[in-house]
This record gives structure tokens, sequence and C-alpha cells, in this order.
């Protein structure tokens, strides 16, 4: 009879877009199901919802979903519990601590959280605890683990969720000066660098009008970080703006030239993996997570964080380039990513860490 692990997140989205080629290697060896804190607007099988609100913080409303985590994972016995992002690390090790069952919880990214100077030292308090109940914790990148262990037990790095290698094949598409193209997917938060893309966008817009364009590519997001859609009306004539589908961020993805990330902080950027992996040259910041991925002018370019200014000179640097050298730095990166970071490696480090644990 095959051990049954709970991978326990957000919501149906991070499932879907970010642990679904893991949970189908798992279903290999173990039987595996899904918990989220989110609703969810259908049934599917092995997927159960909480029904809650997960962006938002309420101390009793907080304390009846501890109690329905308790009792679901007390109900259905795992042998292992996988938490990712927030609330269920935070939760699901606290619940799991207090059943014996053995516990993993995935620092996916430490989060706007992080970065605001308000909620940082709270944050920083509540993940050690929780890490000091886990039977392992995994890090995306040494910055982060750095911030809190200084040695290495019961701690491990793997360098992100993976991505698709045979979705994402490259392909070799290097249009010189000719309507260059960017393209920057995110969640519309401040913290993934919206503004200083927008702002540079605008800026070189001025500049060379019609020889290159700008995308940006998202979701609806309604956190309290979020960068409100009324701030992009000034900047319409600047840059395209597209509701993010699967189908559609091949589309364009396929089509650009330059993937541009000018993000605050990462766990390790699924998006820029995706874009050098097909051939993109990638524009991203030296911030943990981004730079990670990138070797500066050999696999991608890195610049300065929080800084519309460096946004614009690397850009531009990066439309400046010969085609020879963007065919350069684009192969290089996408074979780079597809040796180090796809699902079949990234997959195979997760099980090796869940045969130790049971």
């Amino acid at each position: 009879m095959k051990k049954k692990i709970i991978i326990f997140t957000n919501d149906y989205k991070n499932v879907i877009n970010l642990r679904y080629d893991l949970i189908n290697f798992l279903k290999i060896n173990y039987k595996i199901e899904v918990l989220i804190i989110d609703k969810i607007e259908k049934k599917l099988k092995n997927i159960y919802s909480l029904n809650k609100k997960y962006k938002s913080f309420n101390i009793l409303k907080d304390i009846f979903l501890l109690f329905q985590i308790f009792f679901f994972l007390k109900k259905n016995k795992p042998d292992l519990i996988i938490n990712f992002t927030l609330k269920p690390s935070i939760y699901g090790a606290i619940t799991s601590s207090l059943l014996g069952i053995k516990s993993i919880t995935v620092v996916t990214g430490l989060g706007s959280i992080y970065l605001n100077n308000i909620t940082k030292s709270l944050y920083l308090f509540f993940m050690k605890f929780t890490f000091y109940l886990n039977s392992f914790v995994i890090f995306q990148n040494k910055s982060d683990r750095e911030i809190f262990f200084k040695y290495k037990k019961k701690t491990k790095i793997i360098n992100g969720s993976g991505f698709n290698n045979k979705k994402f094949k490259f392909i070799k598409k290097n249009n010189y000066k000719k309507n260059f193209k960017f393209l920057m997917v995110s969640r519309l938060i401040k913290d993934k660098g919206i503004f200083e893309y927008l702002e540079a966008a605008k800026n070189l817009k001025k500049k060379f009008n019609k020889k290159m364009k700008f995308y940006l590519m998202s979701s609806p997001d309604n956190s309290i970080f979020s960068f409100s859609k009324k701030n992009f009306l000034k900047y319409g004539k600047d840059v395209k703006f597209l509701n993010f589908s699967k189908d559609s961020y091949l589309k364009y993805l396929r089509s650009v030239d330059c993937f541009v990330l000018p993000s605050y902080r990462e766990g390790f950027s699924k998006t820029l993996l995706e874009a050098s992996s097909a051939g993109k040259v990638v524009l991203t910041t030296n911030v943990p997570g981004c730079r990670d991925i990138v070797i500066n002018k050999k696999t991608g370019i890195l610049c300065s964080a929080k800084s519309v200014k460096s946004l614009i000179f690397h850009m531009n640097y990066v439309y400046l380039l010969t085609k020879s050298q963007r065919s350069r730095i684009s192969l290089a990166g996408s074979l780079r990513v597809n040796k180090k970071f796809s699902c079949d490696k990234i997959n195979r480090e997760y099980l090796e860490i869940i045969k130790k644990l049971i």
C-alpha cells in the first residue's frame, strides 16, 4: 500500500502553475492528496478546499482555520505533509507537529511581508518557530537559507519548482533592431518591479518610438500589496496590457526578444527559467532568486533593483547588442537552465528527501 503525502498550499492556481509536475511525479510512488485554503469552483479528485480566504488575517477566523486543518489531517492521516506558501507553512507545521505527522516546509520566497519593514520582524519570528517544528525545510536559494540557518542541518537548497523543458523548447528568433519586443509576465504587485518596468517603457518609447514594443502580462491580484490597475492608464500608449492564460503566455513568449523581470526579490523565478529555456535574452535584477539563475552578460543580463535608471540603461543595452551577441547569450541561458533546473532534476531531489523521511 502506497504511503500518503498531502501537498498543502494557498490556492488552486498555485497547484496548477507550480506544483502540477511534482504531484504527477510523486504519484508514481505515493498516494497524493492536495489541500488548499482558498475556495475552489468545482470538486476535483484528491483536491480538498477549506473555503477560506488566505490573503487577509483575522485572529478568530484564523484560529478556526487552524482547527479545520488539524481535523482534516487527523481524519486523513498522511505519512507526510509538504507545506508551500505562507499560511500553510505556519499552520501546516503547527498542526502536523501536534499530530505527530512528519512535515516539510518549502520556502518559495520571502515575499512582500519580508520586504515590508513593518511586518518583517514578525514574519521572521513566526517562520523561525515554524522551522523548529518541521522535520525538514527546503529553501529555493542560498540567500534565503542564510537568513534563518547558519548550519545545513535538516535543510537543503532545491533551486525552484523546476519547469517543463519539453514545453519551453529553444526557439531561434532574433529580430535585429526591428520591432524589438520586451515582455514582462508578473503578478500585479509593486515588489515585482511593475512601476520600474512601466516607467522604463515610457522613457524608451519616447526615444525609439516604433522600433520598440512593450508588453505586460498578468492576472488580477487582490493582495494588499497590489499595484492598482488605475495606475496603468497613463501608460496605455506605451505598454500593451495582456490577460494571462497559458496559451497567450506561450504565444507572446515565442514572439518577443527580451524577457524582463525587475523583481525586488524572488524564491527562484519560474518565468525566468521558462523564458531562458525558450531562447529569450532575460533581463532581471541582481537579487536573490534572480541572480541565482542568470550569469551576468553570459546567460542573461542583471540590473539594479528598484532603479528605473538602471533598468532603462540595461534594456537599451540589450537592444544594442549585435545579433550574434544576443544569440550567444540566449543559447547559453537555455543550455544552463535545461541542465540545472528542469522539472525532472528538481523532482528527483524532492524524492530523495521524501524517501529519507517516510
